[in-house]
């Protein structure tokens, strides 16, 4: 056998193994559905002791430690869904409806594994609790764009949340910068629940308003509080808003491995 015929032998062979391999991969993931969002993501330095009684047995809080979000231990996450599916891309009932996620990272207090948990989910939907620990809210959402000519847009974000007789509220008011689109892959585990795991690709329309470690400034003004009884040992008074990233477009497959 001549080495060029051999060379050929060798990819082909090479190339049916990675087959093998990627379907292998594919049957062992089971999509569960899929979803198209507007975000904004808040990443918050609350009081570590008010965190760490949100995660899981045998997990340490573990605050980002670089980057855009380097120094907060908790996110904050917007949601505004505009349509979530089934696995076979059929809408759900409800199809459209806004909930409040709170996450963190953790560390393994026996390994080096880090984990990102869903701490709590706050929804308008009842009966959908994919970490186990979701609650039903009323959330209401207003937004607005300003565009002139080619000037930067002019964005508005009014949440609030209902709950408890309390109030959660973010008002956001700025001048957009650049904008980025980025394909990504996350794995998200449940804080009460270690059977719970969720594999989530997702691409993403994103606008880093500010972020404190970077020294970017927000060109604009925020205002977060919360007076929910189930938050108040997070918004202490001692709450710091590590950064802000707006979202207008978050679309993703949500996978069991």
């Amino acid at each position: 056998m001549s080495f060029l015929r051999f060379r050929r032998v060798i990819m082909m062979v090479s190339v049916c193994f990675i087959s093998v391999l990627s379907a292998l991969h594919a049957s062992a993931q089971t999509l569960t559905g899929s979803n198209v969002d507007s975000r904004v993501l808040v990443a918050m330095q609350f009081e570590n002791d008010a965190v760490q009684a949100m995660m899981p047995e045998g997990w340490t809080l573990f605050p980002f430690p670089s980057g855009a979000l380097k120094g907060a231990n908790s996110l904050l996450i917007f949601a505004d869904r505009y349509l979530g599916m089934d696995a076979e891309g059929k809408p759900n009932d409800p199809a459209s409806y806004r909930a409040i996620a709170m996450a963190s990272l953790g560390k393994s207090t026996t390994t080096d594994e880090v984990r990102t948990f869903v701490t709590k989910v706050f929804a308008t939907v009842d009966g959908n609790d994919p970490y186990g620990n979701a609650r039903l809210a009323n959330i209401s959402r207003s937004s607005s764009v300003e565009s002139n000519d080619s000037a930067p847009p002019k964005l508005t974000e009014e949440w609030s949340m209902n709950a408890d007789g309390g109030e959660l509220s973010l008002s956001l008011a700025y001048t957009a910068g650049p904008l980025s689109w980025a394909a990504r892959e996350s794995q998200s585990y449940s804080n009460v629940d270690s059977t719970i795991h969720h594999l989530n690709r997702f691409e993403q329309l994103s606008d880093l308003a500010m972020s404190a470690p970077l020294g970017r400034a927000l060109n604009g003004d925020l205002e977060i509080s919360s007076s929910i009884p189930e938050l108040a040992a997070l918004f202490s008074g001692a709450e710091r808003t590590i950064a802000v990233i707006v979202i207008p477009m978050y679309v993703r497959e949500v996978f069991e491995p």
